[in-house]
This record gives C-alpha cells, sequence and structure tokens, in this order.
C-alpha cells in the first residue's frame, strides 16, 4: 500500500465544515481514518486521500476543493521535506531540495524537476488511483508551489504555463486567476514551468541563531483562523527533534510575532504550551509504542532536559510511567 502523510489532509475538516458538509462522513466514504483529519502525523492510504479529495469535493459541490484547501495550507506540510528546502540559497535550488526529497513525504508522490529553455518544469505525479482521481490533488500541488514562489517573486508572478493531464473545467476563471492564462489541459503530464529569472531568487535569509528557521519559506498571510492551531502543530512536530522549539521559533517560522502568534491561538481557544504538550504526548506514545529508543533518548528527541522531567510529564498525563506504558504496549 503507498502512502502520504496525513498532514496532507490539513484543514479539510474546517474547510468543510464552512459547506455545512460532515468531515466524517467524507472520510468513511473515503475509507480514511477519522483521527487522520486531526492527527497530523499519521501514514494513511494515498488512494484514500486521493479518493477523499475527489468526494469532498462533490459532497461540497466545490469545483476547486484542492485549491480552497491549498489556500489553508502550506509547505509545512510536508514535514522534514519543508525543513531540506531552508538550507537552499535560491529558490530555484530550494524547489530542487523539494523535489529529491519528496519520498520523505510520501512513497505515492513524485515532483520531477526538468530544465527546459525557458526554465524548469515540475511535472507533479501519483502513483495512487487513476488520473481521474487526481484532479483535486494536482491542483492543490499546484496552487501550494504557485504559494510559496510568490513569497519571493510577489504577488503578481504566474508561471509560464501549466499542464494537465486532466480536462479543463466548465470555466477557465479561476484557473486563470491562480496560475494564469497559458493553461493546458488533456496533456501527457501534468507540469508547471518556473522562469529562470525567478528560479535564480536568493532567499529571504535572516539570523539563523541555533539553525532555527528563518525566511527560507516565510508563509503567507492567511485569514483561516479556524486552521491556525493546526499549522502551529505541523511545525512544532517538524521542528521538535532537530530545533530549538520554543514559541519564539515557531512565531518565526510563520513569519508573525511571538504576540500575534499568542493572540491566534487564544481566539481559538488554546496556547502554545498546550499544544506543545500534546505533540510531545503523543510522539512520546508512539516512540515507546513502535520504537526502540530507550526513554532517555525519547526524552531528549523531545526536548526534556532530563529523562526524569520526561517521566513526570508522562506520568501526570497518561497516570503511567513510560517504562509502564511500554510495557503493556507490549504485553
Amino acid at each position: 500500500m503507498k502512502t502520504v502523510s496525513s498532514a496532507a489532509l490539513a484543514g479539510a475538516d474546517s474547510l468543510i465544515r464552512q459547506y455545512n458538509i460532515d468531515p466524517a462522513m467524507v472520510a468513511r466514504l473515503a475509507n480514511v481514518d477519522e483521527a487522520a483529519l486531526s492527527d497530523p502525523s499519521l501514514l494513511v492510504d494515498a488512494k484514500a486521500v486521493l479518493k477523499f479529495f475527489e468526494i469532498a469535493a462533490t459532497s461540497c459541490g466545490e469545483r476547486y476543493f484542492g485549491i480552497e484547501l491549498a489556500k489553508q495550507q502550506g509547505l509545512e506540510i510536508l514535514g522534514s521535506v519543508w525543513l531540506v528546502a531552508r538550507h537552499a540559497s535560491t529558490l530555484g535550488e530550494a524547489i530542487d531540495n523539494i523535489a529529491e526529497a519528496m519520498q520523505l513525504y510520501s512513497d505515492s508522490v513524485f515532483l520531477r524537476s526538468l530544465p527546459e529553455q525557458l526554465g524548469t518544469a515540475y511535472c507533479y505525479d501519483t502513483i495512487a488511483g487513476d488520473p481521474a482521481g487526481e484532479v483535486q490533488s494536482v491542483e492543490l500541488a499546484y496552487i501550494l508551489l504557485c504559494q510559496e514562489v510568490r513569497v519571493h517573486a510577489g504577488s503578481s508572478w504566474y508561471p509560464t504555463y501549466v499542464q494537465f493531464r486532466h480536462a479543463k473545467p466548465p470555466s477557465l476563471t479561476r484557473h486563470r486567476k491562480e496560475f494564469g492564462r497559458a493553461l493546458q489541459y488533456n496533456q501527457d503530464r501534468n507540469a508547471l514551468l518556473v522562469d529562470k529569472k525567478t528560479l535564480a531568487l536568493p532567499l529571504k535569509k535572516a539570523d539563523r541563531l541555533h539553525g532555527a528557521l528563518q525566511g527560507v519559506l516565510r508563509l503567507r498571510q492567511r485569514s483561516v483562523k479556524e486552521n491556525f492551531p493546526s499549522r502551529v502543530e505541523i511545525i512544532v512536530r517538524n521542528l521538535i527533534s532537530s530545533e530549538i522549539c520554543d514559541a519564539a521559533t515557531v512565531a518565526d517560522a510563520l513569519g508573525v510575532s511571538v504576540r500575534t502568534l499568542q493572540h491566534k491561538l487564544a481566539e481559538n481557544g488554546t496556547q502554545y504550551q498546550t499544544i506543545l504538550d500534546s505533540v510531545r504526548e503523543s510522539l512520546a506514545r508512539k516512540y515507546l509504542r513502535e520504537s526502540e529508543l530507550s526513554i532517555a533518548e525519547i526524552a531528549e528527541l523531545l526536548q526534556f532536559s532530563e529523562t526524569s522531567a520526561f517521566s513526570r510529564f508522562f506520568s501526570k498525563r497518561t497516570s503511567m510511567t513510560p517504562r509502564q506504558y511500554r510495557q503493556a504496549s507490549l504485553n
């Protein structure tokens, strides 16, 4: 079974609810575990995710569901792949890094870079399902790419051309708004060409104190209040085992101040420490249940200063010591 990270579904729950549709119903129809709608750390059947997008589009009566979902997401859904791109010096290098490392995100999705005379064509493919089931996924992926390019090239940037395997929609208005007018349908590939001048743009860099993310993939300002905590959670999950994962670092990765981060989370009835603790518990359970890491190694991965601090934290939240939890899982 080919899989994809459940982070690909980030924002789907709140978006579907905007159309007065039950997200759980869509998940059941697509054979997607309902937990995947709220937990971005799961691996789910890639074919089921493609089916989920298409069922959601039909159920909501929204032909451009993938595009709408992309507006609530950012490249942080790519997890480790997103972290690879931060080391690039130019936009072209960043996208190439993403293309090369996509297998870290999914074994069912491929982003190939093909140099051409005018620039580089980025070809998106899935190996789960047939092309008729990829419409929403392809459009979502290319909107995410366009959004990130516009962070550096400006909001007026458009691809040199975009090719789709699928047929053109009843109206081209939305596609032209998002992708420009150089659109081709019923092609033998999905491809989006980024021009050479844009690819050569240097990424916005600033002080990278302690290796924290700075400026490479600055996220656009979005107005989707409901989805902000899940975006924070995804970034925390990305950073917690390899970076300083405090509120300041996460706020910087989101392109906002710590005060704004706290305010937006408060608007959604939560706070940074609550999300951090939830991620720590979730990952601790997973490591204890599924890995052979020692308790001390798990504590270090989750950024506890001492193993005893981790043990107290875990015991308080689960009423079991880490050792007891691991033993119970084995039994």
